[in-house]
Protein backbone atom coordinates (compact mmCIF):
# COMPACT_ATOMS: atom_id res chain seq x y z
CA UNK A 1 0.00 0.00 0.00
CA UNK A 2 1.58 3.42 -1.15
CA UNK A 3 2.25 5.49 2.00
CA UNK A 4 1.00 9.19 1.70
CA UNK A 5 2.41 10.74 4.45
CA UNK A 6 5.74 9.42 3.87
CA UNK A 7 5.37 10.98 0.50
CA UNK A 8 4.31 14.29 2.24
CA UNK A 9 7.29 14.29 4.44
CA UNK A 10 9.35 13.82 0.91
CA UNK A 11 7.79 16.29 -0.97
CA UNK A 12 8.55 18.79 2.49
CA UNK A 13 11.98 17.67 2.53
CA UNK A 14 12.30 18.83 -1.04
CA UNK A 15 11.07 22.36 -0.06
CA UNK A 16 13.28 22.90 2.92
CA UNK A 17 16.42 21.99 0.27
CA UNK A 18 15.03 24.62 -2.08
CA UNK A 19 15.54 27.16 0.46
CA UNK A 20 19.67 26.41 0.10
CA UNK A 21 19.40 27.13 -3.71
CA UNK A 22 20.03 30.96 -5.18
CA UNK A 23 16.35 32.93 -4.07
CA UNK A 24 16.93 36.64 -5.52
CA UNK A 25 19.89 38.41 -7.07
CA UNK A 26 20.33 41.78 -5.53
CA UNK A 27 23.37 43.23 -7.78
CA UNK A 28 22.74 46.15 -10.10
CA UNK A 29 26.39 46.36 -11.90
CA UNK A 30 26.20 47.89 -15.21
CA UNK A 31 27.04 45.57 -18.22
CA UNK A 32 30.09 46.34 -20.51
CA UNK A 33 27.95 48.12 -23.07
CA UNK A 34 26.12 49.93 -20.08
CA UNK A 35 29.39 51.12 -19.78
CA UNK A 36 30.34 52.24 -23.06
CA UNK A 37 27.35 54.52 -23.41
CA UNK A 38 28.28 56.07 -19.72
CA UNK A 39 31.20 56.84 -20.82
CA UNK A 40 30.50 58.26 -24.45
CA UNK A 41 27.89 60.21 -22.77
CA UNK A 42 30.07 61.85 -20.77
CA UNK A 43 32.60 62.67 -22.92
CA UNK A 44 29.89 64.40 -24.84
CA UNK A 45 28.76 66.17 -21.70
CA UNK A 46 31.97 67.76 -21.14
CA UNK A 47 32.96 68.64 -24.44
CA UNK A 48 29.14 70.77 -24.05
CA UNK A 49 30.12 72.29 -21.01
CA UNK A 50 33.36 73.18 -22.57
CA UNK A 51 31.75 74.88 -25.55
CA UNK A 52 28.98 76.72 -23.34
CA UNK A 53 32.09 77.99 -20.96
CA UNK A 54 33.65 79.37 -23.70
CA UNK A 55 31.01 81.27 -24.66
CA UNK A 56 29.49 82.78 -21.46
CA UNK A 57 33.42 83.71 -21.28
CA UNK A 58 33.14 85.78 -24.76
CA UNK A 59 29.53 86.89 -23.53
CA UNK A 60 30.59 88.06 -20.30
CA UNK A 61 33.53 90.18 -21.50
CA UNK A 62 31.42 91.85 -23.74
CA UNK A 63 28.68 93.01 -21.19
CA UNK A 64 31.18 93.64 -18.29
CA UNK A 65 32.08 97.20 -19.65
CA UNK A 66 28.29 98.10 -19.64
CA UNK A 67 27.62 97.02 -16.44
CA UNK A 68 30.23 98.59 -14.30
CA UNK A 69 28.79 101.91 -16.13
CA UNK A 70 25.54 100.93 -14.88
CA UNK A 71 26.31 100.01 -11.35
CA UNK A 72 28.13 103.38 -10.57
CA UNK A 73 24.83 105.04 -11.58
CA UNK A 74 22.78 102.70 -9.98
CA UNK A 75 24.87 102.81 -6.57
CA UNK A 76 24.75 106.39 -6.64
CA UNK A 77 20.95 106.41 -6.98
CA UNK A 78 20.64 104.01 -3.86
CA UNK A 79 22.84 105.66 -1.28
CA UNK A 80 20.32 109.48 -2.07
CA UNK A 81 17.47 106.93 -1.51
CA UNK A 82 18.57 104.90 1.28
CA UNK A 83 17.92 107.64 3.72
CA UNK A 84 14.88 108.74 2.85
CA UNK A 85 13.61 104.93 3.07
CA UNK A 86 15.25 103.56 5.94
CA UNK A 87 12.31 105.70 8.64
CA UNK A 88 9.91 104.24 6.55
CA UNK A 89 10.98 101.19 6.55
CA UNK A 90 11.92 100.59 10.18
CA UNK A 91 8.25 101.66 11.08
CA UNK A 92 6.61 98.84 9.04
CA UNK A 93 8.72 96.47 10.76
CA UNK A 94 7.65 97.57 14.01
CA UNK A 95 4.09 97.41 12.90
CA UNK A 96 4.00 94.18 11.11
CA UNK A 97 5.89 93.00 14.46
CA UNK A 98 3.32 93.77 16.48
CA UNK A 99 0.86 92.43 14.27
CA UNK A 100 2.27 89.03 14.49
CA UNK A 101 2.35 88.82 17.99
CA UNK A 102 -1.57 89.66 18.38
CA UNK A 103 -2.47 86.95 16.02
CA UNK A 104 -0.06 84.38 18.06
CA UNK A 105 -1.87 85.28 21.39
CA UNK A 106 -5.39 85.27 19.49
CA UNK A 107 -4.48 82.18 17.70
CA UNK A 108 -3.65 80.33 20.81
CA UNK A 109 -6.41 81.20 23.02
CA UNK A 110 -9.17 80.53 20.08
CA UNK A 111 -10.56 77.09 20.94
CA UNK A 112 -11.93 76.49 17.41
CA UNK A 113 -7.64 76.91 15.82
CA UNK A 114 -7.23 72.81 15.96
CA UNK A 115 -3.73 71.57 16.98
CA UNK A 116 -0.80 70.46 14.75
CA UNK A 117 -1.43 66.97 14.35
CA UNK A 118 0.86 64.38 15.30
CA UNK A 119 3.74 63.33 12.59
CA UNK A 120 2.68 60.51 10.06
CA UNK A 121 6.28 59.21 11.31
CA UNK A 122 4.43 55.26 11.24
CA UNK A 123 1.23 53.52 10.25
CA UNK A 124 -0.44 53.96 13.41
CA UNK A 125 0.07 57.76 13.60
CA UNK A 126 -1.53 58.15 9.88
CA UNK A 127 -4.43 56.01 11.23
CA UNK A 128 -4.90 58.26 14.13
CA UNK A 129 -4.67 61.62 12.41
CA UNK A 130 -7.64 60.25 10.03
CA UNK A 131 -9.55 58.63 12.80
CA UNK A 132 -8.77 60.48 15.28
CA UNK A 133 -11.09 59.02 18.17
CA UNK A 134 -8.75 56.02 17.73
CA UNK A 135 -5.59 57.64 19.62
CA UNK A 136 -6.31 56.02 22.76
CA UNK A 137 -5.88 52.42 21.75
CA UNK A 138 -3.36 53.38 19.19
CA UNK A 139 -2.00 56.03 20.14
CA UNK A 140 -2.44 57.19 23.66
CA UNK A 141 0.59 59.91 24.27
CA UNK A 142 3.04 61.22 21.65
CA UNK A 143 5.45 58.24 20.61
CA UNK A 144 3.81 55.90 22.74
CA UNK A 145 1.99 52.81 21.11
CA UNK A 146 0.08 50.13 22.15
CA UNK A 147 0.17 46.38 21.19
CA UNK A 148 -1.87 46.62 18.30
CA UNK A 149 -0.49 49.77 17.07
CA UNK A 150 2.63 47.69 16.84
CA UNK A 151 1.44 45.16 15.01
CA UNK A 152 0.02 47.70 12.65
CA UNK A 153 3.13 49.46 11.91
CA UNK A 154 4.40 46.20 10.90
CA UNK A 155 2.02 45.47 8.35
CA UNK A 156 4.13 47.80 6.27
CA UNK A 157 7.07 45.12 6.50
CA UNK A 158 5.21 42.27 6.03
CA UNK A 159 6.46 41.63 2.21
CA UNK A 160 10.00 42.07 3.73
CA UNK A 161 9.57 39.23 6.86
CA UNK A 162 7.24 37.17 4.84
CA UNK A 163 9.54 34.52 3.44
CA UNK A 164 11.10 34.38 6.96
CA UNK A 165 7.47 33.15 8.66
CA UNK A 166 6.68 31.43 5.56
CA UNK A 167 10.16 28.93 6.28
CA UNK A 168 8.69 29.05 10.10
CA UNK A 169 5.28 27.46 9.66
CA UNK A 170 6.88 25.29 7.04
CA UNK A 171 9.25 23.74 9.76
CA UNK A 172 6.03 24.02 12.10
CA UNK A 173 3.79 22.00 9.61
CA UNK A 174 6.96 19.47 9.39
CA UNK A 175 7.20 18.89 12.99
CA UNK A 176 3.21 18.53 13.45
CA UNK A 177 3.67 15.81 10.91
CA UNK A 178 5.60 13.74 13.27
CA UNK A 179 3.74 14.39 16.53
CA UNK A 180 0.25 14.52 15.38
CA UNK A 181 -0.30 12.43 12.51
CA UNK A 182 -4.25 12.82 12.23
CA UNK A 183 -3.90 16.67 12.38
CA UNK A 184 -4.63 17.38 8.38
CA UNK A 185 -7.01 20.24 9.10
CA UNK A 186 -4.04 22.08 10.50
CA UNK A 187 -1.17 20.78 8.07
CA UNK A 188 -3.25 21.91 5.24
CA UNK A 189 -3.73 25.35 6.88
CA UNK A 190 -0.38 25.83 7.61
CA UNK A 191 0.75 25.09 3.83
CA UNK A 192 -1.54 27.38 2.91
CA UNK A 193 -0.34 29.87 4.63
CA UNK A 194 3.55 29.02 4.41
CA UNK A 195 3.08 28.99 0.46
CA UNK A 196 1.13 32.74 0.54
CA UNK A 197 3.57 34.18 2.60
CA UNK A 198 6.30 33.01 0.15
CA UNK A 199 4.60 34.13 -2.69
CA UNK A 200 4.16 37.36 -0.69
CA UNK A 201 7.54 37.55 -0.22
CA UNK A 202 8.26 37.63 -4.01
CA UNK A 203 6.28 41.37 -3.97
CA UNK A 204 9.06 42.59 -1.54
CA UNK A 205 11.76 41.59 -4.00
CA UNK A 206 10.82 43.27 -6.87
CA UNK A 207 13.61 45.01 -7.32
CA UNK A 208 15.77 42.08 -7.72
CA UNK A 209 15.94 39.41 -10.01
CA UNK A 210 14.21 36.16 -8.53
CA UNK A 211 15.97 32.94 -9.82
CA UNK A 212 14.97 29.53 -10.28
CA UNK A 213 15.66 28.47 -6.47
CA UNK A 214 12.66 30.83 -5.43
CA UNK A 215 11.00 29.82 -8.24
CA UNK A 216 11.41 25.59 -7.13
CA UNK A 217 10.46 26.66 -3.71
CA UNK A 218 6.95 28.17 -4.53
CA UNK A 219 6.74 24.89 -6.99
CA UNK A 220 6.46 22.26 -4.15
CA UNK A 221 5.22 24.66 -1.38
CA UNK A 222 2.18 24.42 -3.63
CA UNK A 223 2.53 20.25 -4.88
CA UNK A 224 2.88 20.13 -0.72
CA UNK A 225 -0.49 22.17 -0.09
CA UNK A 226 -2.35 20.17 -2.77
CA UNK A 227 -1.37 16.66 -1.90
CA UNK A 228 -1.82 17.43 2.55
CA UNK A 229 -5.04 18.19 1.13
CA UNK A 230 -6.05 15.34 -1.20
CA UNK A 231 -4.50 13.50 1.55
CA UNK A 232 -6.98 15.25 4.47
CA UNK A 233 -9.92 14.09 1.99
CA UNK A 234 -9.09 9.99 1.19
CA UNK A 235 -8.68 10.39 5.26
CA UNK A 236 -12.59 11.48 5.47
CA UNK A 237 -13.63 8.76 2.71
CA UNK A 238 -12.08 5.65 4.84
Amino acid sequence: MFNHRRCSKTIHIVVFLSFFLPFFYTGCGPTNEEKAKKEKALTDSIAEVEVAKAKANAEKALVDTDLMKQTDSIMAAIDSAKGNNEAELNDSMAIAAAEKVDNTVSNSDNPLIPKSPIDDKTLADKIVNRVPFLAPVLVPKEDTYTGIASVINLIVLTEYIAIYISFLLLLICFTIKFIDKEARKTIALLDVLATVLLFISKAGNLTSHILYGYWMAFSFAVILTAYDFYIMRINKQK
